[in-house]
């Protein structure tokens, strides 16, 4: 107990001091804000949305064009950092090298106790990405999880078909993310509810604005539960593996040697909370989308060659994940002409970005005929809009994702007729790192 409070002693020492020390760089990060602030001369001065604010998290959608076209690049003294909401800039810090993931650092790998690929640079990071990539591109995909998805979706969807409404988030959606990784990685299904709870525990604080105490508690609480629950896993695999990706992963060689324990334990960390976070919110997403446009939803069900460019365009227009956290290492000057000192955080808005009009025609509108997205790069490196990130370190499970979504949506366009919001149900989303729905209730006819 006394080292416990010693050890929480000299850390809030630590961070004083930092905060002392870090006073006269947010000063003049201010004082920069303030003079950007001022848009044309003889216009009056005025603060861009607060981020934070409840109605700018009700509905931060209706933002991006005031963030974009007045204040493209912003400080913000709560979060630390400076947001950008045009494409141009966002694509810019993603692809330079000189922008690194190093804000991860003070969040997820406290969490992981150890770099996620996410994070991590160099040869180290093509070594693991070329591995992990492998494990959920073809043929692998086809080879392996295809069948996995298409068990699990039969086990989940028939049971819920029996009932009125589905809730497609947390009945179909959620679940069918987590069984199958749970199946894929070799996992216990009935360990589900802890891993779930472990993995939305660790999000909440990791991939988040979230800075309080009591969120930063329990990230750390369920991060060593989680390591301490996979390490005698992975430990077994290595001495006796078996049919699934933590064996592979095992034998796999990143660079000119097998990894580690510690680095297969965080590997799988990174896919079960990729699994818990973004697949849910899509696919909510997605209905959401083709129930307010029954039009494209009848066009979708008469010819499915379409289902991939509406999820396409569901990631551009509602991505479920909104921001991404760079460092500038060197001074910076956008197009825009803001400047922005080395050394400081910046947070892309890719979700303003996906709606720049610069980019895109009508960006406001769900549109699953577009012209200017491309479906067929929407889900790789070359994609126009930002769901998956891009440059480096673009979604090494992306072609995973859209399989998943593709295969659960097409099994709802099978089995269920006439789509609509259940009775009482409404619509609403949460979230700024993080956004979607936390439910949606689907009535339905049987076909």
């Amino acid at each position: 107990m006394f080292l416990a409070v010693l050890s929480s002693r000299i850390a809030a020492s630590l961070v004083s001091s930092i905060n002392e020390m870090q006073k006269p760089r947010r000063a003049a990060a201010l004082e920069n804000c303030r003079k950007w602030n001022q848009i044309k001369e003889g216009q009056t001065m005025h603060s861009p949305p607060d981020i934070f604010a409840p109605h700018f998290t009700d509905d931060p959608y209706r933002h991006f064009d005031v963030l974009r076209e007045e204040f493209p690049v912003s400080y913000s003294e709560q979060a630390g950092g400076y947001f950008i909401s045009r494409h141009s800039d966002v694509r810019q810090v993603l692809h330079d090298k000189t922008f690194t993931a190093r804000p991860l650092q003070s969040r997820v790998e406290l969490v992981t106790q150890g770099p996620v690929l996410a994070q991590i640079e160099g040869r180290e990071h093509s070594a693991k990405r070329k591995i992990v990539v492998r494990s959920f591109t073809e043929p692998s995909l086809s080879r392996y999880h295809v069948g996995v998805i298409e068990r699990n979706i039969e086990g989940l969807l028939g049971p819920l078909l029996k009932q009125e409404s589905i809730d497609v988030v947390r009945d179909f959606g959620r679940k069918l993310s987590i069984y199958v990784m749970l199946d894929i990685l070799g996992l216990p299904r009935s360990d589900f509810k802890q891993i779930n709870e472990w993995c939305a525990g660790i999000s909440k604080y990791s991939f988040s604005l979230d800075s309080s105490l009591e969120t930063r508690a329990k990230a750390i609480s369920c991060g060593r539960a989680l390591n301490n629950y996979l390490t005698p896993v992975v430990q077994k695999r290595q001495n006796h593996p078996e049919g699934d990706l933590i064996s592979d992963w095992c034998a796999s060689e990143a660079g000119d040697k097998r990894m580690a324990t510690d680095a297969i334990r965080v590997l799988c960390v990174n896919a079960l909370v990729a699994a818990v976070e973004p697949t849910d919110k899509t696919l909510g997403l997605l209905m959401r989308h083709l129930i307010e446009n029954p039009e494209q939803q009848d066009a979708v069900r008469s010819d499915r060659r379409l289902l991939a460019a509406a999820v396409a365009e569901t990631l551009r227009c509602t991505p479920p994940v909104q921001i991404i956290p760079r460092q500038s290492e060197r001074d910076t000057t956008f197009g825009t002409g803001h400047f922005v000192p080395a050394g400081s955080t910046i947070y892309c808005l890719l979700a303003a970005a996906n709606r720049d009009p610069r980019v895109f025609t009508h960006p406001e509108r769900f549109d699953i005929f577009r012209s200017d997205l491309g479906k067929d790069r929407s889900f790789a490196g070359a994609a126009e809009h930002f769901a998956f990130g891009s440059g480096r370190h673009f979604c090494a499970g992306a072609a995973f994702a859209r399989a998943e979504i593709e295969m659960a949506a097409n099994s709802l366009f099978d089995a269920t007729i006439n789509w609509r919001y259940a009775q009482g149900f409404r619509y609403g989303e949460d979230g700024i790192y993080t956004r979607g729905p936390k439910s949606l209730l689907l009535a339905f006819d049987r076909v």
